[in-house]
């Protein structure tokens, strides 16, 4: 897919730094116009195994992103008190996008609303539900990825 072209034409660089002046917060900069905000994937439940797994989710992508070249990252890794509007969190760190969503786990299955948000007007870049086998997990992962990078092409 797309990422594996990224890897034979140079688009990425060295994996994603985390900022030591910010323990919940990592950043991966890099020379770049384009800046994205990872929030932590929400979830139904209040298990903080649940809640581990959306901030697990989140840094994996971020991970992946923080690789793109075109792109400088920052993760959040939690969610202080309630979620701050978009566009304050994108003033923050000078975003212009953010990465948000929703993840709801069952037995065998994982569903996954993924938005990515132009910071400037709130508006919806693009936004997929995914619902997939447990065991698709990483999958789920790189196509996440894959569809916020083409996103990020088209603006």
């Amino acid at each position: 897919g797309l990422l594996f072209a990224g890897y034979r034409y140079g688009f990425f660089k060295s994996p994603a730094n985390q900022n030591p002046t910010a323990p919940d917060v990592l950043k991966a900069s890099n020379d770049s116009t384009k800046t994205l905000v990872i929030l932590p994937f929400m979830t139904d439940a209040d298990a903080e195994n649940e809640e581990s797994f959306g901030i697990g989710l989140a840094d994996s992508i971020y991970k992946k992103l923080g690789e793109v070249r075109q792109i400088t990252v920052y993760s959040v890794k939690k969610a202080d008190g309630e979620m701050k509007p978009p566009n304050e969190i994108a003033a923050e760190y000078g975003a212009s996008y953010i990465l948000r969503g929703r993840l709801h786990r069952t037995v065998d299955r994982i569903q996954v609303t993924a938005e990515l948000l132009n910071a400037a007007d709130n508006k919806i870049v693009w936004l997929e539900t995914f619902d997939e086998a447990i065991t698709d997990f990483p999958n789920l992962q790189i196509e996440i990825t894959e569809n916020v990078l083409k996103a990020l092409t088209i603006q």
